[in-house]
């Protein structure tokens, strides 16, 4: 069977976005998008993507094996086009870019067409500048967007559940800037920026911050206030601190009064916040500008110095060349020299540069030196993480776990060098992240593992370059710092053989937080093999606290155990009914199982999710293409919204029979 929905996902958003607008959401593409030109603008339609899955030709498309990828897109894009040319109608929303009046085609025909009539000496006709022709039209958000479109992007901007929404208001003119900051209370500024905070990041919240028009101080106030709930100085990453200071010092200097700490505490790990700043060539004014606000940057240098530069170093080879400066190091062979032991002391090249000889195992005291002595072997080993980063980072999650294998050898050396160290750091917790998104969607990758010899065996960890020694290394450092979530997060995931009894004191005492109850859940089942039944209920309302941790332990149950929605406990239930969103993703995961009937899935649920047009319309649609009814509630909804002609359309398309009840009997 051949999906559309499965076949986008499989590739990464760089290519799809090549021929379609995204929506991406719930690490999912949902919609796409075709840009059109109506008049004077440049518009696009959206669609979702469920909508031609089963149309005959997509699916001829999908299943053609003799064409490429980019020429299925495009047919597939012209396929779209073709379906949707009769409709008059179009859905039109705010783009993240203009486009100028003339396609880049055209323009070139254009320029083609007055160079050869200057070749035949002919005399240019019209009246076009390029200033004309490269005009970009004038695209106001009250031209295309109604009141309710503006209350829902208000919402949207409110909820803050996609950071993409930053670079849509950031395409208005300033007068809709303006209008649409001024149209928000105080209030709901602060919860919008609390949300930023909790979906994106310090950079996203302090971004809407800036769009708001607060200045730093207010804003590093407000989202300090809303980290105060999760930092922890001792758990977080020390460059963090130093990130945080980039974008915003006074989060950091919040965060400094509401979070007490140990002096000598908060100086080691702004001192490692230091190091790897410098490390990493990444943010060094920063962490020197936090250092000297703090009073520690004469202390900071002084002790980096001397750290980096009191190794001994052992060099295989019996002699190395050292140049005056202390900024290269060569081999004898370098100056065509084979015998080593009559080498010279000195070397002056017809540039005249001196170099000067060093021995085997020699004390250099020159930190440069040194670092300069290991970047001779490890220039290309540099080189090669970059180009693996860069590539990683455009890859679908399976490529990427192929990407990361091949890098086991760099991951495994016995001495970790400093000027790889922050490099093979973030690939490690890439590498962590895609072992978990692989241990969380397994079941659907098995049969496909299988196919490409990929069978997974456990540990998990030797697909994935990680070896023991890092995965001790990581969990000891968990230990030290009683974090047991990172602790549960790592036994849970590389499957590792240890007793999490040993922790029961700690488990204890964190067990409120959801992430904890979570993992703690997960392995009383698969490590204590206990039932669904056997959690105690505090554990589950621990979980039940966050909407993320019991949307996915209420799908651990589905799609791993393989039960019934009748174990799932109702304190989960009643969570994920809190929001529309979470309900009808929870919604995916029931209706995709062909063991479930759209009557199995929770009362709460599908209430929940027919108070939202949209989510509605997609919960109906997603039916439909699975064979399945839609309950009455659900289509009362649709035929009552903005999306009832879209739905009829879809039904209309598929030749799927029409809902018997009316606007009329839905008592309208």
């Amino acid at each position: 069977m051949y999906k559309l929905n499965d076949f986008l996902n499989s590739l990464s958003i760089e290519k799809v976005s090549k021929y379609f607008n995204v929506n991406y959401s719930n690490g999912k593409i949902e919609k796409i998008g075709i840009g059109r030109r109506d008049g004077e603008a440049w518009v696009v339609q959206e669609f979702d993507v469920y909508e031609f899955e089963l149309d005959p030709k997509v699916k001829k498309i999908l299943e053609d094996e003799k064409i490429d990828v980019d020429e299925k897109l495009k047919k597939i894009k012209n396929r779209i086009i073709e379906l949707y040319d009769d409709k008059k109608e179009m859905d039109i929303k705010e783009v993240d870019w203009d486009k100028p009046k003339w396609d880049e085609k055209e323009i070139s025909e254009w320029v083609d067409e007055q160079l050869e009539e200057l070749k035949e000496g002919k005399e240019i006709q019209g009246d076009i500048e390029l200033k004309e022709l490269f005009a970009k039209p004038k695209i106001s958000i009250k031209s295309f967007l109604d009141p309710k479109k503006i209350e829902d992007l208000k919402k949207e901007i409110k909820e803050f559940n996609d950071y993409h929404i930053l670079k849509t208001i950031n395409n208005f003119s300033e007068e809709d800037k303006s209008e649409l900051r001024n149209s928000f209370t105080d209030d709901e500024k602060k919860k919008a920026i609390e949300n930023a905070l909790n979906n994106g990041s310090i950079y996203e919240a302090s971004d809407l911050a800036d769009f708001f028009g607060m200045d730093q101080k207010e804003a590093g106030d407000i989202i300090s206030d809303a980290l105060v709930s999760n930092f922890d100085w001792y758990n977080e990453e020390p460059i963090y601190i130093v990130w945080m200071y980039n974008r915003n010092p006074y989060i950091f200097r919040g965060i400094l009064k509401k979070i007490p700490i140990d002096k000598k505490d908060l100086e080691e790990i702004l001192y490692n916040g230091y190091e790897q700043a410098i490390h990493d060539n990444n943010f060094v004014s920063d962490a020197e500008k936090l250092a000297k606000e703090m009073g520690l940057l004469d202390i900071f240098k002084k002790k980096f110095i001397e750290k980096n530069s009191s190794q001994k170093i052992s060099i295989k080879s019996e002699t190395l060349y050292v140049s005056e400066d202390n900024t290269e190091v060569k081999k004898p062979i370098d100056f065509n020299i084979t015998d080593d032991v009559n080498s010279p002391e000195e070397i002056k090249t017809k540039e005249g540069k001196i170099y000067k000889k060093v021995k085997k195992e020699a004390n250099l005291d020159s930190d440069l030196t040194i670092k300069r002595i290991e970047l001779q072997s490890i220039e290309n080993s540099s080189s090669y993480i970059d180009k693996i980063i860069k590539e990683y980072d455009n890859k679908n999650i399976r490529e990427r776990i192929k990407i990361i294998q091949e890098i086991g050898k760099l991951l495994d050396t016995p001495k970790r060098i400093p000027e790889l160290e922050s490099k093979l750091n973030r690939i490690e917790e890439k590498a962590e992240y895609a072992v978990r998104v692989a241990n969380q969607r397994f079941p659907e990758w098995e049969k496909e593992f299988k196919e490409n010899n990929l069978v997974f065996s456990l540990p998990y960890s030797e697909y994935f370059g990680l070896k023991d020694e890092w995965i001790n290394e990581r969990l000891q450092n968990y230990i030290n710092n009683k974090n047991i979530e990172g602790i549960l997060h790592l036994i849970s995931v590389f499957r590792l053989n240890i007793d999490i009894d040993e922790f029961n004191d700690l488990i204890q005492k964190n067990i409120e937080n959801p992430a904890t109850a979570y993992f703690y859940a997960k392995l009383l089942i698969t490590q204590k093999n206990k039932d669904i039944k056997d959690i105690s209920d505090n554990v589950i309302k621990a979980i039940a606290q966050d909407l993320g941790a019991a949307y996915s332990f209420a799908t651990f149950i589905i799609e791993s155990l393989k039960r019934s929605v009748e174990e799932i406990p109702q304190d989960l239930i009643k969570a994920i009914a809190q929001d529309s969103k979470f309900a009808y993703s929870f919604s995916v995961v029931l209706i995709e199982n062909p063991n479930i009937s759209i009557k199995d899935i929770p009362e709460d649920i599908v209430k929940v999710v027919a108070q939202d047009p949209e989510s509605s319309y997609k919960f109906a649609v997603f039916s439909k293409y699975n064979k399945k009814d839609v309950p009455e509630i659900i289509i009362k909804t649709v035929l009552n919204s903005e999306y009832k002609d879209k739905y009829l359309n879809f039904l209309k398309q598929h030749n799927l029979p029409l809902p018997e009840m009316s606007e009329k009997k839905d008592g309208k």
